[in-house]
């Protein structure tokens, strides 16, 4: 795959954001949009679906929400970027130069992967079949109307990207292996689109995430960098942070000669994890 093979969008496009292994509430969502099964393949008669990525983790029916998205990006009912979650699954399965994985094997990288890799566990027989496709999946996508990143669009390793600086995928192993070493510019560019900037608590506060893994470091609304700090940390409304009007300069400039979509952000009203 190239560049422009992902400028090739329909002008209809119905945009889903995470699904987190959640193959029922899915499939409602492709009914209510109009969508249905066609000789096995769902799509609808003039619009395509554009999933932002993180199609595994979490829920309890992964195996199914990758065989649907697939078999419908396969057929070009659907266009699919990656996630981090996807990623997270790509370097389990990936060994380093040393023979070590690319994401260690530790039990809190279990935990998160948990669900997904059970389901593969009963069925080992489809890993390399699904591996192989999410290696395939973009890590952006730009067309004449719109542009679409899960998480983050920082349009300088973007251009670089489509300059071939970087891959735009995962089929290649030296670029995962980079991708997750700390200090190497792929890491912050997979860093960036996949993750997205993050602000640095310090030593004073702590919390655990969604999987149970103790952090120091929140995620912030990057699309308002004109907003002091402590309006744009991500469900941490119980921080009380000073501007930091320099971490706000460094955040990507928001494009705004076409919308872009992101998916990875929960936006909600729930209460914050506790600090620690």
């Amino acid at each position: 795959m190239n560049t422009d093979d992902i400028n090739n969008a329909p002008s209809s496009v119905d945009i889903i954001g995470d699904v987190h292994g959640c193959y029922d509430e899915l499939v409602s969502l492709l009914e209510k949009r109009g969508y249905a099964p066609v000789d096995g393949i769902w799509q609808h008669p003039e619009r395509k679906a554009l999933l932002m990525g993180d199609l595994i983790n979490r829920g309890t029916m992964n195996l199914a929400v990758l065989e649907l998205v697939k078999a419908m990006h396969q057929n070009g009912k659907a266009d699919v970027i990656c996630g981090n979650h996807e990623f997270n699954f790509i370097a389990w399965h990936t060994r380093t130069s040393s023979g070590e994985f690319v994401r260690p094997h530790h039990a809190h990288n279990h935990r998160q992967l948990k669900n997904t890799l059970e389901e593969f566990d009963a069925q080992p027989h489809l890993l390399e079949t699904y591996l192989g496709w999410m290696k395939t999946l973009p890590l952006f996508m730009e067309t004449s109307v719109f542009r679409a990143v899960h998480a983050c669009w920082d349009d300088e390793p973007i251009s670089k990207a489509k300059r071939r600086a970087y891959p735009i995928n995962f089929e290649s192993e030296a670029f995962i292996r980079e991708a997750a070493t700390p200090g190497t510019d792929s890491f912050f560019y997979l860093e960036r689109l996949l993750k997205g900037p993050e602000y640095r608590l310090g030593r004073v506060h702590q919390f655990k995430d969604n999987d149970g893994n103790l952090r120091r470091a929140v995620r912030v609304k990057w699309w308002h960098s004109d907003q002091p700090l402590a309006n744009i940390l991500l469900n941490r409304n119980d921080v009380n942070v000073p501007d930091n009007e320099r971490f706000r300069a460094e955040l990507p400039k928001v494009m705004t000669d076409k919308p872009t979509f992101i998916g990875h952000y929960c936006l909600g009203d729930a209460e914050p994890a506790p600090l620690t």
